[in-house]
């Protein structure tokens, strides 16, 4: 059978350009060159060239970096080709060839040591280029105070780390010099061990190794950290005692005899203490010696796991701390390893004693296991998800033996509150209604909460003479929490009546019965901002208020707007001036609180221009 489909015919023959003919015998040549579909770039950068990706050659970033946020650059400068820039790195490496062989032995070996920790290489090479032969007074910065801890030769008969005086280099360099690996590889060594005699091997090996150092900033400038710490950060916080971190820092800058696991976990502790402590008064020190802190805390911390786990729990804590004050998300991992780690050692059951613990010491980790609920239930997050926040209140429960202490009482009693509050934001977020026996679940957890409020806790108490002023500012700091529970609650139901609802008889009812919790919980959420702005003031008049703390920037801002709306809402209906007037002091005190904290980062002052808005409108 004849197909009745016409037969396709071959594509007619294209002519030839005039310079094509004669060009080239091969078969595809006869064929017309399609036009080129993929621009190309003068030069693509270093990233891009490596991972073969497209590279629109932007300068000083390209689009491709900028959009995968990592570093960006480019072998060349603008208009230069690839070789003349090659050729001009390979005279910058000679020239630092050069000046590691005629530069003396203790200069060519801290420079060799920055090389070896830097990060970037060709930071070097702008360097030699900048000034050659290299200066190691120009490339170092030379503040002095820095305290080195070098590793221990293959040949040396002892086992001891000792902490030296050297100059101070730049953060970059003093962060990543922490790193102790090797930058060689296999084949390079095996080379390099077969071309030399045993006795320079030797002695190649233990030069090597005395350039790797574990620098921290001076004995002074930690000190200054740690006291930093104590003395503005409350009691909730203070998971190493005073004693504790005097102990570290005389092992790592006093005792010679103290031997190197015991040395690595004293840094890590006293490191992650002072990370934490450069936070809350960082016009105090250098910029960026929180993170000289931080990074040597996290270098030894896989030491301080291995060695004493419980107290690695301790630095869990401080360095979730310190990554929540700078909004890392980090924090995260750091507090669920802590909780892990609690867990593996029973410290969450309140019955359970350690064998080989004293129940002081057992209690002192307890401590710290109610710290990292803290953080968890002020971050709203939990490890696992078959357990929540309320269910959560009873383990937090002190210990029979400490029920008298007044700082075992005020971690429980701050933890329990911030477990509750943690559990109202859970349920706004997780349902679109709230019912009413939702609401009055809630009201009564928090009025059973204040009501089994210990003695020592209440407001009226507090003006003791022998009431430590941490103690205070920590129980000041627990009813600003339960006031702003308070005020939670009512913003909760405020926005939830405002919502569009359906008009049915139902529905008509159950708003009616909804208005009548607003309306109280209205009382109740006012009378909370107005405490909180006393307790506001109370806390700046004793210089009691770090411009860090979330606690208090959330505060004052939450009352400031509570009290501004009740001020607008009684002008609005022609209220005499004296029945506002007091809320409308309060409201500028929790705005001079808000523009106080808001002079370190623009995040806090566009919380302090949000409120300020609202009250000049």
């Amino acid at each position: 059978m004849v197909s009745s489909f016409r037969l396709i015919q071959p594509a007619a023959q294209q002519p030839l350009p005039a310079g094509a003919i004669g060009e080239s015998a091969h078969p595809r040549a006869s064929s017309v060159k399609l036009g080129k579909r993929i621009h190309s770039v003068a030069q693509a950068c270093r990233n891009c060239r490596q991972n073969k990706v497209k590279c629109d050659g932007r300068r000083p970033q390209c689009g491709t970096c900028v959009s995968k946020l990592r570093s960006c650059r480019y072998e060349s400068k603008v208009n230069q080709p690839r070789r003349a820039a090659l050729k001009s790195r390979l005279e910058a490496l000679e020239r630092l060839f050069t000046t590691l062989q005629a530069k003396p032995t203790q200069d060519a070996n801290l420079l060799l040591q920055q090389i070896r920790s830097s990060d970037d290489i060709d930071a070097l090479l702008d360097l030699e280029d900048e000034t050659s032969p290299p200066s190691l007074n120009g490339s170092i910065n030379t503040s002095s105070g820095i305290s080195s801890l070098s590793t221990p030769t293959a040949g040396s008969a002892s086992e001891e780390q000792s902490v030296r005086s050297s100059p101070s280099r730049s953060q970059s360099t003093v962060s990543s010099s922490l790193q102790a690996t090797d930058v060689s590889n296999d084949a390079d060594q095996k080379a390099s061990i077969h071309s030399s005699t045993p006795a320079s091997r030797e002695l190649s090996m233990d030069m090597s190794r005395s350039l790797v150092s574990l620098v921290i900033p001076s004995a002074t400038t930690t000190q200054s950290a740690v006291d930093s710490f104590f003395n503005s950060s409350g009691r909730l916080f203070h998971v190493f005692s005073r004693e504790q971190i005097l102990r570290y820092h005389e092992d790592v800058f006093v005792n010679d005899g103290c031997t190197v696991p015991n040395q690595k976990t004293a840094i890590c502790c006293l490191a992650a203490v002072a990370a934490v402590g450069v936070q809350y008064n960082s016009d105090d020190f250098d910029v960026g010696t929180d993170a000289v802190f931080y990074d040597v805390a996290r270098h030894f911390f896989e030491n301080l796991v291995e060695e004493q786990p419980l107290d690695a729990i301790k630095a869990c804590t401080m360095l979730a701390m310190y990554n929540m004050m700078n909004k890392a998300t980090v924090s995260l991992a750091y507090i669920d390893i802590g909780l892990s780690m609690s867990k593996r050692h029973s410290l969450n059951d309140k019955l359970y004693h350690h064998p080989s613990l004293s129940p002081e010491e057992w209690i002192d980790y307890r401590r710290t296991w109610r710290t990292l609920i803290w953080l968890s239930s002020t971050l709203g997050y939990i490890k696992g998800g078959h357990i929540s926040f309320r269910e959560m209140v009873p383990l937090v429960e002190v210990e029979l033996d400490h029920s008298c202490e007044v700082s075992h009482i005020v971690q429980t009693e701050m933890t329990k509150i911030s477990l509750l509050n943690a559990e109202i934001l859970r349920m706004h977020l997780s349902s679109k209604e709230m019912t009413c026996q939702a609401i009055d679940a809630i009201d009564k957890d928090l009025q059973d909460w204040h009501d089994l409020l210990p003695s020592q806790m209440h407001l009226p108490n507090l003006c003791r003479q022998d009431l430590p002023v941490e103690a205070r500012r920590s129980i000041l700091a627990t009813h600003l929490l339960y006031l702003g529970t308070r005020m939670l609650l009512y913003r909760r139901i405020a926005s939830q009546f405002v919502w569009p609802s359906p008009t049915d008889d139902e529905s008509i009812v159950a708003r009616e019965s909804y208005e009548e919790y607003l309306l109280s919980h209205a009382d109740q959420a006012i009378t909370a901002a107005r405490q909180s702005s006393r307790i506001l003031g109370l806390l700046q008049a004793e210089k009691g208020i770090f411009k860090k703390c979330w606690l208090i920037i959330f505060q004052s801002y939450t009352s400031c707007v509570v009290l501004l709306h009740c001020v607008a809402q009684k002008q609005i209906h022609q209220f005499p001036r004296s029945s506002w007037e007091d809320d409308l002091a309060q409201a500028r005190m929790c705005l001079d609180v808000l523009s106080f904290c808001s002079t370190l980062d623009s995040s806090k002052h566009a919380v302090a221009d949000n409120a300020r808005t609202v009250s000049e409108s």
